[in-house]
């Protein structure tokens, strides 16, 4: 058996020995849970703010997974690291130069480095819009339930 503190109407502190001004709790009752008036408990609600951080958090991370993820140009798949990225790049502006294509070194000619850039930036382009649209999303958001369903993709 716990024995949970309870002030304000929230268990403060837990104890698996008995003390002073504790009362009994479940044995799922955690610091930080409200005290109904029922004499039950449920999990500390989350702020609208608190919501928003969290989703923010995850959505970038996803951001972060799709943009680096490979992408095809003509067929063939590129990697997409930033290291990657700034080779493309580079290449495009050199008129052909040497990229990461399955973990292999390949050299592209001028045509095809452009090619791979253009492509490389539609990939890039439309997850930034995607994030830009999901952040908005969860600025303008009023409610928690408004915040969990706003997605990436």
């Amino acid at each position: 058996m716990r024995y949970g503190k309870i002030e304000n109407d929230i268990v403060t502190i837990i104890s698996f020995a008995p003390q002073s001004g504790f009362v009994e709790i479940p044995d799922d009752v955690f610091a930080g849970y409200i005290c109904l008036p029922d004499g039950g408990f449920c999990p500390p609600t989350v702020t609208l703010e608190e919501c928003k951080q969290k989703k923010l958090a995850d959505i970038t991370k996803q951001y972060n997974q799709k943009i680096y993820a490979g992408f095809v140009s003509d067929g063939v798949s590129y990697d997409s690291t930033p290291e990657n990225q700034n080779r493309i790049m580079m290449a495009k502006i050199s008129l052909g130069g040497m990229v990461l294509s399955n973990n292999t070194m390949v050299n592209l000619t001028a045509t095809q480095a452009e090619q791979v850039f253009s492509d490389m930036s539609t990939h890039i382009n439309g997850f930034n819009e995607r994030y830009a649209k999901a952040q908005d999303k969860i600025s303008e958001a009023t409610t928690n339930d408004q915040v969990t369903q706003v997605v990436l993709l």
